[in-house]
C-alpha cells in the first residue's frame, strides 16, 4: 500500500507542476523518452524525407530528446520569408557512409526548402556540431532574423553543446558554439527581445558563472553584460531554471531563479535580477541588509520542490523547508516540514505563504497565520491521513485540529463515504484518482471554519 502511494507520488507531482502557472519556457521539457516508437510520418514528413532521401540516399533519422521540437522534421519559417523551411536531423546508413571523406558520416543536418511549384527540395547539408540532439528552440536573440539554438549531448559530459545556427539565401551558416550546463531563452523586458542565459558548473579552477548572449548593435553573438560569478561552490548540478519577476516599487523587473542541487536531498536556489543595466545576485542586493538563503530538504513526507509563481501574482515564489514543531531533535528522514515561500518585493523579502504539501502529492494546505509555530503535524502512511495538532512547548502534541484523509481509487480497502462519516470524517472533494475526506475538530482560537479549510486546501489533479 506504502509503495502504491509512493509510486503514485512522481505523476501526482508533475500535475502540480503542469497546474501551476509556468513562468518560461525553460521550467518544463517532455522527452522524446517517453514514446514508445517513432511517429508515423505525417504526407508533409513523407515529402520531406522523400526529398532528402532523394539527395542524400539512405539515411536513419535521428530526434531531439526533449524540448517543443520532438519530431526528427523541425519545420520552421527559418529566412523570415513566408514561407516554411524544413531541418531534418539524420545519419547516412552504413551502406551511405563509407566514403572517404569522414565527414559525411555522423549527425547531419538537411535543409529543405520549397520550389516554385510547392514541392519540397534539398538545398543544402551540413555536418552537426554534436552527435546526438537534446533540444531545438528558435529566437532571434536580437538579430532580426530567425536563429536555430540547438542543444546537444556533450560525449563524456553532463554540460550541453549549443550551436546557434542562422539560414539565409538557402545556405545555413553556424554563428556560434559553445559549452554550458544549463541554459534559458527569455525575454529581459516585455516589449524586450529574447537573450540567452547561460550557465556554467564550478571546476576545479573556476567558480560557476552566468553570462547573457544576444546580438548586440553590432551585429555580433557575444555576451551583453559583464559575466556574474555564482557564489555558490556547493553547486552539484542546476536543477531548473526558471525566469518570470520581481517587483521594485511596484514595476514588474526581470528574475531568474536558479534552483540547484547542492548534496543528497537538499537544494537551494540562486536568484539573479535585472536592473535595467545588467544583473546583479540576491546577496549583492542585500535585502534589509541581511543575505538570502533559500535552503530545502526533501525526503520520504516532502517532495523536491522548484521555485514557481505559485499565487498567480507574476512574481516568482521561492521554497525553503521549516521543520515542523516537535521534530527539530530528530534525523532529516525522519522529519516533517512546512515549506515557506518567499516573493521579493521592493528590496525585501516577503514571505508568501506557509504551506504543507502531502507526501503522496495528493494536496498542498496553506497554513493559516495563527498556525504558524504553534501547530505540528503527523502523517499516517498506512493509511493516507495526516493530523495537524496544537504543538506543546515540550515538543509533544495531545489536541488535534484537523485531520486530511485521502482514500485512491482502486486502493479503497472497503473505506468508503459511510466508513469515512463513521469515523467523523466528511467528504471534501474527489475526482477520479482520489477521495478526499477531512475531520475538522473544534479546538480554541486554533480551530478552523469550513470557509478557511476550503481556502486553505487545494486538491492537486493527476489529469
Amino acid at each position: 500500500m506504502v509503495k502504491m502511494r509512493v509510486a503514485r507520488k512522481a505523476s501526482a507531482l508533475l500535475a502540480a507542476g503542469l497546474a501551476a502557472a509556468v513562468l518560461s519556457g525553460c521550467s518544463l521539457n517532455l522527452s522524446v523518452d517517453t514514446m514508445l516508437s517513432p511517429p508515423k510520418l505525417s504526407e508533409e514528413q513523407t515529402e520531406i524525407y522523400t526529398a532528402l532521401t532523394e539527395a542524400a540516399g539512405s539515411v536513419e533519422l535521428r530526434y531531439p530528446r526533449m524540448g517543443e521540437y520532438l519530431s526528427a522534421f523541425v519545420i520552421n519559417d527559418l529566412d523570415s520569408d513566408g514561407m516554411p523551411e524544413a531541418m531534418v536531423f539524420f545519419e547516412r546508413k552504413s551502406t551511405e557512409a563509407n566514403t572517404p571523406d569522414s565527414a559525411e558520416n555522423g549527425l547531419r543536418i538537411g535543409f529543405l526548402d520549397k520550389d516554385g511549384d510547392g514541392s519540397w527540395r534539398s538545398v543544402y547539408e551540413m555536418s552537426a556540431a554534436g552527435n546526438e540532439v537534446e533540444s531545438v528552440e528558435f529566437s532571434e536573440l536580437g538579430s532580426g532574423s530567425p536563429k536555430a539554438i540547438i542543444s546537444y549531448t556533450a560525449l563524456n559530459s553532463q554540460d550541453k553543446l549549443i550551436s546557434i545556427v542562422g539560414y539565409s539565401g538557402s545556405a545555413p551558416y553556424e554563428v556560434e558554439r559553445f559549452t554550458v550546463a544549463q541554459l534559458c531563452i527569455a525575454p529581459l523586458t516585455e516589449e524586450g527581445e529574447d537573450v540567452l542565459l547561460a550557465f556554467t558548473r564550478p571546476t576545479q579552477t573556476l567558480p560557476p558563472m552566468f553570462t547573457v548572449y544576444g546580438f548586440g548593435e553590432n551585429g555580433t553573438f557575444s555576451p551583453l553584460y559583464s559575466p556574474i560569478i555564482l557564489n555558490r561552490n556547493n553547486i552539484a548540478e542546476y536543477d531548473r531554471i526558471t525566469t518570470g519577476c520581481y517587483s521594485l516599487n511596484g514595476k514588474p523587473m526581470f528574475c531568474a531563479a536558479i534552483d540547484y542541487l547542492m548534496s543528497e536531498n537538499q537544494y537551494a536556489t540562486e536568484l539573479l535580477y535585472f536592473n535595467g543595466n545588467g544583473f546583479v545576485t540576491a546577496d549583492s542586493f542585500l535585502f534589509n541588509g541581511t543575505q538570502t538563503s533559500y535552503v530545502r530538504r526533501t525526503n520520504s513526507y516532502t517532495p523536491k520542490l522548484n521555485s514557481t509563481d505559485i499565487n498567480g501574482d507574476g512574481i516568482i515564489d521561492v521554497p525553503m523547508t521549516s521543520v515542523l514543531p516537535g521534530y527539530e531533535s530528530l534525523t532529516y528522514p525522519e522529519q516533517l516540514y512546512a515549506v515557506w515561500w518567499f516573493s521579493q518585493v521592493s528590496g525585501g523579502v516577503e514571505r508568501t505563504a506557509s504551506m504543507f504539501i502531502d507526501p503522496s502529492g495528493a494536496y498542498t494546505f496553506t497554513f493559516p497565520g495563527r498556525w504558524d509555530g504553534v501547530v505540528t503535524a503527523t502523517a499516517d502512511t498506512e493509511n493516507g491521513s495526516v493530523t495537524f495538532w496544537r504543538a506543546e512547548e515540550d515538543g509533544s502534541h495531545e489536541f488535534a485540529l484537523l485531520t486530511i484523509k485521502v482514500v485512491y481509487s482502486g486502493n479503497t480497502n472497503g473505506y468508503d463515504e459511510s466508513a469515512a462519516e463513521r469515523d467523523g470524517f466528511k467528504l471534501f472533494a474527489a475526482d477520479k484518482d482520489k477521495t478526499v475526506y477531512v475531520k475538522n475538530i473544534e479546538y480554541q482560537g486554533l480551530s478552523l471554519t469550513l470557509d478557511e479549510v476550503k481556502t486553505a486546501l487545494n486538491i492537486i489533479s493527476e489529469s
